[in-house]
């Protein structure tokens, strides 16, 4: 099955040949990696609210990779140079929720779709999957019994898509509780999964009030103690990963009013952080959320373009120019 799903992304990668031709050929000299390979490789989520938006053309370009969860999203991508790997974004579709769990064979019948949503999606060799998100990650104890067939079912569907050669990110919103008696239980998710830690408690006013040194110190603090506590529920570790986000409208680890000199320093520093503390603790992946764009929700900067091209240079000069936008 996988030598199959590697066939088919040569097959459409050299449809899309001539159209990438075009686009490298003004693009910097840039290759993505995949994780496995050497330091932290960033993923970006690309999907919902991202794809037709301004923000999209800076992202997708030779030497980034892109969560997609379509054929038409991951065409687009590929064809501007980008790599790109899979993401869903309703976990709960999949499992059921803490108050009304899936019936386990339920939830193992959407493997085969799941295994093949990987395959078509990810342009690496080992496909990947993010599900985003699991919830009860600090519920009371003891959890119900609805609550621990959920559980067990993220476990069951993270084993099955392994076992078939999938590299599973499971997405989590908290760090378990440091006295929880089911330690037991994310140790065997683990086994089977990454963890992906949305690492959004800081405040953007804070790192921008300290500057470059006591902004980095300040945010290097607080992500070391969250992958220190994630990592001691990890068989391994590396397999932990912070999920930086770029979002605007939060109050706190958003945009907060800074005007555009300070946003854009903060957008480096949130960078600059990420990728050395991921590559001196040794971790496979770095994730970024919050390039949507959404009216519904605020969501919504005409600067996010320009924070993307800042993000993209902080990781490599080559992949962007803000001069440039």
């Amino acid at each position: 099955m996988r030598q199959r799903g590697r066939n088919k992304r040569v097959m459409r990668r050299s449809r899309l040949f001539l159209l990438t031709l075009l686009v490298t050929a003004i693009a910097p000299a840039t290759a993505a990696a995949c994780p496995g390979e050497d330091g932290p490789v960033w993923i970006d989520h690309a999907a919902w609210g991202v794809h037709g938006t301004p923000v999209a053309p800076v992202l997708a370009r030779p030497g980034t990779l892109l969560a997609v969860q379509n054929d038409r999203w991951r065409d687009s991508y590929q064809a501007r140079g980008a790599d790109t790997s899979g993401w869903h974004m309703q976990l709960w579709n999949l499992v059921g929720t803490p108050k009304a769990p899936k019936a386990r064979d339920t939830v193992l019948a959407k493997v085969p779709t799941l295994v093949s949503l990987a395959e078509q999606m990810t342009t690496c060799d080992e496909p990947m999957l993010f599900l985003n998100e699991m919830v009860t990650v600090q519920a009371r104890e003891p959890l119900t019994a609805n609550q621990r067939r959920y559980r067990w079912n993220i476990v069951a569907l993270a084993k099955a898509l392994h076992e078939r050669g999938v590299r599973v990110f499971v997405s989590l919103p908290t760090v378990p509780l440091a006295k929880t008696k089911t330690r037991g239980y994310w140790r065997e998710l683990s086994r089977h999964a990454d963890f992906a830690h949305q690492s959004y408690f800081f405040s953007s006013r804070e790192i921008a009030k300290r500057g470059n040194v006591g902004g980095a110190r300040y945010l290097r603090e607080r992500w070391t103690k969250i992958l220190q506590r994630l990592g001691t529920f990890m068989v391994d570790p590396s397999r932990a990963a912070l999920t930086v986000p770029f979002w605007s409208k939060s109050p706190n680890s958003g945009r907060a009013g800074l005007n555009d000199t300070a946003w854009f320093r903060v957008t480096r520093i949130k960078t600059r952080v990420a990728e050395n503390l991921s590559r001196a603790r040794g971790l496979d992946t770095i994730w970024t959320w919050g390039w949507q764009t959404n009216r519904k929700t605020g969501e919504v900067d005409a600067d996010k373009p320009r924070a993307a091209c800042h993000y993209l240079n902080e990781r490599d000069p080559a992949l962007c120019n803000p001069a440039s936008l």
